[in-house]
C-alpha cells in the first residue's frame, strides 16, 4: 500500500478542474490523495467519511468524474483508476517499479488493467513500460505452447500437435471475449496466435487496453491483434536495448573503462 500521495501544485488551475463544482474538487482531491495503490487503481474505501458528502452525491459524484474521464471505474469489481496517475508519478528505481508491478498484479478487473497498461504507453514520463506488466511470466522459446517452427508447420498446414496447440489458443481467445464472426476471423485470429508464439498474457493486455479506450471499441480480431502486436514489438524493442546496453558496458569494461 502506498505511504503517500502527491497533488500536483498546478492542480486547481488544470482547466478540467476549473470546470468542476466544488464538491466534486473535493471527491477527485480525495481519491488522489487516499489512492492506496501504486498504479493509481483500487477499490476506494472510505469516502463518504473523507468528504462528508452523502451516499447520493457521492454515487452522482462517482459518476461525473467517469464521464469527464477523470477516472475509470468496473462496477463488478468495485475498483477505481485514476485516469492521470502515470502523469502525475514516476517510478525512477527499481524499487518503486517492483511496487507497482506488485500492485498491478492485485487489480481484479480486466477493462482496468488494460487501462493501466493503455496510461503507462501514453506517459512515458513515468518510467514504466507496458512489457514489464504482463500477467504470466514471460516464457522462454522451450516453454510456449507452441514454438515458433510449430507455428510455421501449422500455417503449412503441417504438424497435428502444433494445430492442436493453435486451436486450443484459438479458443481460449473467445473465451476472453475476442469476436469471431466468420471463417476469416478464425484464421487471422490463428495467424495471431502463431505471430504471438502461444502468448496469452499478450492477448489478455490487449484487449484490456481496446476496452480502455474512449470509444469502447468491441474486441474484433484486427483490434485486439494491432494492440498486442505492438505490445511485443515494445517488449522485443526493450530487449534489444537491453542486450545492447549490456555489450556497451562489456566492452568498457574490457577495455578498461
Amino acid at each position: 500500500m502506498k505511504a503517500k500521495s502527491l497533488l500536483p501544485r498546478n492542480f486547481f488551475r488544470q482547466p478540467e478542474v476549473r470546470k468542476m463544482v466544488p464538491d466534486l474538487k473535493l471527491l477527485a482531491v480525495a481519491l488522489r490523495v487516499g489512492c492506496e495503490s501504486h498504479v493509481g487503481c483500487w477499490v476506494p474505501g472510505g469516502l463518504g467519511e473523507d468528504t462528508g458528502l452523502t451516499p447520493e452525491a457521492l454515487q452522482g459524484g462517482l459518476a461525473d468524474l467517469e464521464r469527464r474521464s477523470h477516472v475509470l471505474s468496473d462496477k463488478e469489481t468495485g475498483e477505481i483508476f485514476v485516469a492521470s496517475f502515470f502523469r502525475e508519478n514516476v517510478f525512477p528505481t527499481e524499487a518503486r517499479r517492483r511496487q507497482a508491478q506488485s500492485d498491478f498484479s492485485q487489480v481484479r478487473s480486466q477493462k482496468l488493467r488494460g487501462a493501466v497498461i493503455l496510461a503507462i504507453k501514453n506517459s512515458p514520463e513515468c518510467a514504466l513500460r507496458p512489457d514489464m506488466f504482463v500477467e504470466d511470466s514471460k516464457p522462454s522459446i522451450n516453454q510456449c505452447p507452441i514454438s515458433q517452427e510449430e507455428g510455421e508447420e501449422k500455417v503449412r498446414g503441417k504438424g497435428k500437435t502444433a494445430e492442436h496447440s493453435v486451436r486450443n489458443l484459438v479458443d481460449k481467445c473467445k473465451q476472453l471475449g475476442v469476436e469471431v464472426n466468420n471463417q476469416e476471423d478464425e484464421e487471422n485470429l490463428a495467424q495471431l496466435v502463431v505471430d504471438l508464439e502461444g502468448r496469452l498474457d499478450l492477448i489478455r493486455n490487449a484487449i484490456g487496453v481496446v476496452r480502455a479506450r474512449p470509444s469502447r471499441r468491441r474486441l474484433y480480431v484486427s483490434s485486439v491483434g494491432a494492440e498486442a502486436r505492438s505490445l511485443l514489438a515494445t517488449e522485443r524493442y526493450q530487449d534489444r536495448l537491453t542486450m545492447a546496453s549490456l555489450a556497451v558496458t562489456r566492452v568498457a569494461k574490457a577495455s578498461g573503462y
